[in-house]
């Protein structure tokens, strides 16, 4: 299995070096199927350089048309890096389905950015932090950043132990229901991006 999928890989880089129009779905086509493979043999640097490519063509370059297919390989796109680790595309693979009026990452993405928040947690889970303190006014969305960030841990390792804690018990309730809300609830696509997990339990 693993050398077909080399193989494959071996024929795509060979025409992704001597395509010459690098504006059409066709193209797109191709880094979606260099994007799936090499997240199969866990190439993560590859598999981040052709969806960064792809994101790179559809929502800044905008050299194909948006329609359904584009719409599904841009998905795939972040899917595959918030499979690799990348906070920022999960947050937003996550709310792919909501209305926009609905979801929380895209509409404030600019501020949390702006005060760091995003990349503060991207440093937290690629171990450059130890500690991460957040201190900020109210309705920033500091709460729900931080538990859409351990529903991205638990996804990414779902065998270790993940602890959140509130001030007051209401305030841990809430916490859990959300947590639980974001993992099992229709308008989100927590399995959709981590298709190889279950909830085995929960208490």
């Amino acid at each position: 299995m693993q050398d077909e999928i080399l193989k494959r890989i071996e024929k795509w880089e060979h025409l992704y070096k001597i395509i010459g129009d690098r504006t059409t779905v066709a193209y797109l086509d191709l880094l979606n199927s260099m994007r799936s493979d090499y997240e199969l043999v866990k190439d993560i640097d590859n598999c981040i350089k052709y969806c960064l490519e792809i994101e790179d063509i559809v929502t800044n370059k905008k050299t194909v048309p948006f329609n359904n297919k584009t719409s599904d390989i841009l998905l795939a796109s972040y899917d595959s890096r918030a499979r690799c680790g990348d906070f920022r595309a999960y947050c937003i693979a996550l709310e792919w389905n909501r209305p926009i009026d609905k979801q929380f990452f895209l509409p404030r993405r600019r501020i949390l950015e702006k005060h760091g928040l995003v990349q503060a947690f991207q440093d937290l889970s690629d171990d450059k932090l130890d500690f991460l303190c957040l201190n900020l006014p109210r309705r920033i969305g500091k709460s729900t950043i931080s538990l859409f960030f351990l529903t991205f841990r638990a996804g990414l390792f779902p065998d270790l132990a993940i602890l959140g804690n509130g001030h007051s018990t209401s305030l841990t309730q809430s916490f859990y229901n959300e947590v639980m809300n974001i993992i099992t609830g229709e308008e989100y696509r927590y399995f959709e991006i981590f298709p190889g997990l279950r909830l085995a339990k929960n208490s």
